[in-house]
C-alpha cells in the first residue's frame, strides 16, 4: 500500500483521519468509550512507524490533550498524553501531520522526546486545546 497524500493543506476530521492515518501504513483503531456524561464518544488509537498516539471528536470527557485533537509520542518513550511532544488540533493538515510523526518515530524523535528537549526547540506543534 502506498503513501497516500491530501491536496495541500488539506484539513482532515475524525473519520477521514482514521482512513488517511491507515492508507498510509499507520494501525488506527477507533473504540467507542463511555465518558463521565454517560454519553459513547469515538477515540482513535494509533500505532506503528514507531509512533504511539491517539485521538477523539470534541466532547466534555476526553483528556484535555486528545480532546479534538491528535497526540503522540515515539513509543519506546510514551508515557502520558500530557507529556507528548507532538498535540495537533483537529481538523488537521494531514500532511504535515505524517511528515511530524514520520521524524517523531525515527531514531532522532526518540532521543529529543526522551531528553525532553522539545520544551527548548518545539520540533513539533504542541496545540493544546
Amino acid at each position: 500500500m502506498g503513501r497516500k497524500r491530501c491536496k495541500e493543506k488539506d484539513k482532515l476530521g475524525f473519520d477521514d483521519l482514521v482512513l488517511f492515518l491507515k492508507d498510509n501504513g499507520y494501525n488506527s483503531e477507533v473504540s467507542y468509550v463511555e465518558g463521565y456524561s454517560n454519553q459513547k464518544f469515538p477515540i482513535c488509537s494509533v500505532t506503528g512507524m514507531g509512533i504511539y498516539g491517539a485521538f477523539s471528536v470534541q466532547n466534555e470527557d476526553t483528556h484535555r490533550y486528545l480532546n479534538n485533537a491528535f497526540a503522540a509520542d515515539n513509543k519506546k518513550c510514551f508515557d502520558k498524553w500530557s507529556k507528548c511532544p507532538l498535540v495537533m488540533k483537529l481538523p488537521c493538515d494531514a500532511n504535515l501531520l505524517l511528515k511530524h510523526l514520520k521524524y517523531l518515530g525515527s531514531k532522532e524523535g526518540l532521543k529529543i522526546s526522551e531528553s525532553y528537549a522539545y520544551y527548548d526547540s518545539y520540533p513539533w506543534p504542541i496545540e493544546v486545546v
